[in-house]
């Protein structure tokens, strides 16, 4: 369970680096947007995950909300996902 409740953490870490890589590198206002809000979101991500995810090992998650966890846990990941996906270099053909 513990790889499954941090897979959103190691997906914004990498989608924070990817889309800071892009962000700078890139020249056009649509890409550097984008990219920009992937950074902020990804950083958001990562310390709202962690400090909900330490307060639950200290203090124990609440009775009937492990599914709902789960649910918010496949969606960061997917919002995060997309984020790298979006920062990937996209080939000039």
């Amino acid at each position: 369970m513990l790889i499954f409740d941090l897979l959103p953490v190691a997906l914004a870490v990498v989608a924070v680096i990817l889309c800071g890589l892009r962000f700078s590198s890139e020249c056009k206002h649509s890409v550097r947007i984008p990219m920009l809000m992937g950074v902020v979101c990804g950083l958001l991500l990562i310390v709202a995950q962690t400090s909900w995810w330490a307060s639950i090992k200290l203090e124990g998650l609440p009775s009937g909300t492990a599914f709902a966890d789960s649910i918010w846990t496949v969606f960061n990941s997917l919002v995060m996902s997309c984020f790298i996906y979006l920062a990937l270099p996209k080939d000039a053909t």
